[in-house]
């Protein structure tokens, strides 16, 4: 089944850390996060590897499953 990039997903992670701190340890800009959690841009396999470091987490928590590709697949 197909995975795709989850802006819930991240907000989940990111839990009760602020995104100024994760924009932090991550080493990207705020406006980036805030992007990613929105919706508006998807993160390069690099930021999502950063991101991932930073929550202490792993990057597969940040997919899920594409609902259109799986109701095209059954």
């Amino acid at each position: 089944m197909p995975q795709k990039f989850s802006p819930e997903a991240l907000t989940v992670a990111r839990g009760a850390v602020s995104k100024y701190k994760l924009a932090q340890d991550a080493r990207v800009p705020w406006a980036a996060i805030h992007a990613y959690e929105n919706g508006m841009t998807t993160p390069t396999v690099a930021r999502l590897c950063a991101l991932a470091d930073a929550l202490g987490c792993d990057v597969a928590v940040f997919f899920r499953a594409d609902d259109a590709d799986a109701a095209v697949a059954a």
